[in-house]
């Protein structure tokens, strides 16, 4: 958590602004920053000149929200900004006086949140039950990647996704973009060679490509979050889902990390 000093820094010195503030916790100290957004009443940004003066010193990137339409937390844009330079976002909405923080080396996305999420322990897999569905942060792909990451250290990778309208997510269109073979695993020959953390990828709602994917937890369960409207569960790999495992190069869409050979 937050120090008091820093959470009444980023909250009084930017509580008068009609724009979003924006700036660094550094190892020994916070500090504003000029935003550099184009439209700075509903983004932030942060030049690379100051980006590159104090990367080395930067333990969490901070910024507001400040209007009543604005996110009450973080974005899915905050989260893959948080993704893709591997530091901690937080940010404070000043309207509905509430903080947040992502961090991409976390397994658990809500890591400032006191419920389910901090009830078990990120080896049991009862962690990773119970999951709202929430694009970028905690949706089917980021659960299976915080499952790694929390149950064994493995980093998966993450595919940009906060530009997807997901106003009807899922959808057939959609295609995963995760590169499994970048990321260490290798496809299997056999449905039947399936295994605990095998990764499965399904073709649903009649989509020709992969759009969704579980983890197997024993040889006949998986671990997913099917979506909008549903929670993270463990599923029966039945005749219903095997039929709709895609197919590459002439085999199943089933994955295993080297790790697991």
């Amino acid at each position: 958590m937050l120090s008091t000093f820093t959470k009444d820094f980023i909250k009084y010195r930017t509580m008068r602004s009609e724009e979003e503030c924006c700036g660094f916790v550094l190892k020994n100290d916070t500090i504003k920053l000029d935003n550099c957004a184009d439209d700075k009443t509903n983004d932030f940004k942060i030049s690379q000149k100051d980006y590159l003066k104090h990367q080395e010193n930067i333990k969490y990137i901070w910024h507001t929200h400040v209007k009543p339409n604005h996110t009450i937390g973080l974005s899915s844009l905050d989260v893959e900004l948080s993704h893709s330079i591997n530091i901690p976002i937080i940010s404070y909405n000043h309207v509905h006086d509430y903080w947040d923080m992502f961090d991409p080396n976390n397994p658990n996305p809500y890591p400032w949140l006191s419920n389910m999420y901090t009830f078990y322990n990120v080896t049991d897999i009862n962690f990773y039950t119970g999951w709202k569905f929430d694009w970028c942060r905690s949706d089917c792909f980021a659960l299976i990647r915080s499952y790694f990451l929390g149950m064994y250290s493995i980093d998966i990778g993450n595919f940009p996704r906060a530009h997807i309208d997901i106003s009807k997510f899922p959808y057939p269109e959609f295609v995963c973009e995760w590169d499994e073979l970048k990321n260490n695993f290798y496809q299997l020959d056999n449905v039947k060679e399936l295994k605990a953390n095998d990764i499965v990828e399904f073709c649903l709602l009649g989509g020709k490509s992969p759009n969704h994917l579980g983890v197997m937890i024993n040889e006949y369960e998986f671990l997913h979050l099917p979506g909008k409207g549903f929670l993270s569960t463990v599923a029966k790999l039945g005749n219903n889902y095997k039929s709709r495992l895609g197919v590459k190069n002439g085999n199943y869409t089933i994955y295993r990390h080297q790790n697991f050979k």
